[in-house]
């Protein structure tokens, strides 16, 4: 599973990945090269569980809650009103190494392979 969120008006965007295993990765910049990964140490302190409901030979399910920091990670500025803030982004599971490959995404994404890191096809993120 693995999220992309930009800030409105910003070339910088933060993906941060997450398994099932628990492993978690992210990182920032302005495209898929050229990233910085922010350090374990960091990736550590963010709260998230994984809830396995299925793992046997023919189905994997499971699901994800994460608290993401978005201060931490650059995307607000500590202390400001979520509801004025303007995000964009979109949430997408990869299984590319899957017996039937597949790709999800929340928002359509329109290049000829799957390319996650595509700030164009991000949408708005609201928040009440």
């Amino acid at each position: 599973m693995e999220a992309f969120l930009q800030r409105e008006g910003q070339e910088v965007y933060v993906n941060v990945e997450c398994s099932a295993s628990l492993s978690m990765l992210a990182g920032r910049g302005e495209g898929r090269a050229n990233r910085t990964l922010f350090p374990p140490d960091f990736i550590q302190t963010i709260d998230h569980t994984v809830e396995i409901l299925e793992n046997s030979n023919k189905q994997s399910r499971w699901t994800l809650e994460v608290s993401l920091p978005l201060d931490l990670l650059g995307l607000v500025k500590p202390g400001e009103d979520l509801r004025n803030v303007q995000l964009k982004g979109n949430f997408y599971c990869c299984a590319d190494k899957h017996a039937v490959p597949h790709f999800l995404a929340v928002s359509e994404i329109g290049t000829l392979k799957p390319d996650f890191h595509s700030p164009s096809y991000f949408s708005p993120i609201r928040f009440a």
